[in-house]
């Protein structure tokens, strides 16, 4: 069953003026122009590959789940998410959709390595994880850095009002990320030997990473301290953005793993990264990923 079926066969019917209807169209178009080789000059190929891995990531976590206990979560979510700008790939604007697809990711990504995580408000996500019960805040980046640390700061919030051992804060970076700069050359650091590779283009995606969480991990914990409250531990932040590989179109994924505190570092580590590994299967045609640990402070 393909996702544009699976829609309709459970009545799912989103604004024709959607985000999500516009880039099923394109991505209908775009693999009916391949077929064909037949590109117009003036087509917009990185736009329509940007909806292409978007329907590609959304059609991968409603195909895999269906028959399992988590395709309830997903038929309740979907309706939710027509509105706004739902991208998983995209930068774009606020919008309630956008945020709850990123929970739905979230919770399928942690279904994969911790069976039956659940969504649930607050904090956004559960999961036990080797005997563990994790609670996980969704936030999406938008704007400043203050302004997305004062959203870290809310997922924080949100798990004081849970009874979990741990909680981690997940920030997706996808509006704040310097897409374009993915290939500049650095002719100061020697470190990316060749952007025409994935290992290069690996490199200047988490440096990229590193340099765009850094303001937002400082502003957090000026405004929060060094004293810790309630069971977060950490921010987890997270991108996509897209690649080349052999002259082919490829996914990229990164995670980037803030300990805000010296509390449970070995199960943190632990759960970033299986998050990660499976972070990196929801891509089109596949996904590469690095996962980044600097220490925190006390």
């Amino acid at each position: 069953m393909n996702f544009e079926n699976y829609l309709v066969s459970h009545n799912i019917r989103f604004r024709p003026a959607s985000t999500l209807v516009k880039s099923i169209a394109s991505s209908r178009e775009l693999l009916c122009l391949y077929e064909k080789r037949a590109f117009p000059d003036d087509y917009p190929h990185h736009e329509a590959l940007n909806h292409l891995a978007n329907m590609s990531a959304l059609a991968a976590v409603v195909l895999d789940s269906i028959g399992t206990p988590f395709e309830e979560q997903v038929l309740k979510y979907l309706p939710l998410v027509q509105a706004g700008d739902p991208g998983l790939l995209t930068p774009g604007r606020r919008s309630r959709g956008r945020d709850l697809l990123f929970e739905l990711v979230c919770a399928f990504n942690c279904n994969k390595f911790a069976p039956g995580a659940t969504l649930q408000d607050p904090p956004d996500v559960l999961a036990t994880h080797r005997g563990r019960c994790w609670g996980i805040a969704c936030k999406v980046g938008y704007g400043k850095p203050e302004t997305v640390a004062g959203r870290v700061s809310e997922g924080f919030r949100q798990l004081r009002r849970v009874n979990v051992d741990y909680g981690l804060v997940a920030v997706d970076l996808t509006n704040v990320f310097p897409h374009d700069r993915m290939y500049e050359v650095d002719t100061e650091s020697r470190a990316i030997s060749s952007l025409r590779y994935l290992k290069g283009q690996s490199l200047r995606l988490g440096q990229l990473l590193q340099e765009t969480a850094q303001p937002i991990e400082r502003a957090f914990l000026r405004a929060a301290g060094r004293t810790r409250r309630g069971p977060g531990v950490g921010i987890m932040f997270v991108v996509r953005t897209l690649g080349y590989h052999r002259a082919t179109r490829t996914v990229m994924g990164a995670v980037l793993w803030h300990p805000c505190w010296r509390v449970a570092l070995t199960e943190a580590e632990a759960f970033v990264g299986d998050f990660n590994k499976h972070w990196q299967g929801l891509a089109w045609p596949q996904s590469h990923g690095t996962v980044n640990t600097e220490n925190g402070d006390d």
